[in-house]
């Protein structure tokens, strides 16, 4: 039984020749044939009838397509690990934002309140050299005074 493949010349009916000429063409074409059969040997994927051997066909084919599938789930791993990473990026950034903006106010807070502080502290440091100036500048005139008092 032969089958024709697509991609293949299609079969010809083995009929009586009707002429002479074509009696010759028939018997060129069938040594044609055998020749090829005889040089392709077991080398060849071709079945004794020159038709392709499909086996060795299906199986290039299956494996092709596993191939292409085990491609494809590799791939949609990778892009599924790129959306979960770019999900989980998304979330950092907010997260991150979001502490920023909490440590920025709190830093504010702690800022003000510093800086009250310490100008509550330079009052009170301005107002002590001022007293130890009023301090010192007495403390001048009384020893001039005693001074004066001893000198007399």
């Amino acid at each position: 039984m032969k089958l024709w493949l697509p991609g293949t010349p299609p079969l010809r009916s083995r009929a009586a020749p009707t002429s002479a000429s074509a009696a010759g063409d028939q018997r060129r074409r069938s040594s044609r044939r055998s020749r090829r059969r005889q040089s392709a040997g077991a080398a060849s994927s071709s079945s004794t009838s020159g038709i392709p051997d499909i086996r060795s066909t299906v199986e290039t084919r299956s494996r092709s397509k596993r191939e292409m599938q085990e491609l494809n789930e590799r791939l949609a791993g990778f892009i599924e690990k790129s959306r979960y990473l770019q999900a989980q990026n998304k979330r950092l950034k907010e997260e991150l934002d979001q502490l920023r903006s909490i440590w920025g106010r709190e830093t504010e807070k702690v800022r003000r309140s510093l800086e009250a502080e310490l100008a509550q502290m330079r009052r009170l440091l301005d107002s002590a050299e001022a007293a130890k100036g009023e301090r010192e500048a007495r403390v001048a005139t009384l020893e001039g005074q005693l001074r004066e008092i001893r000198e007399q």
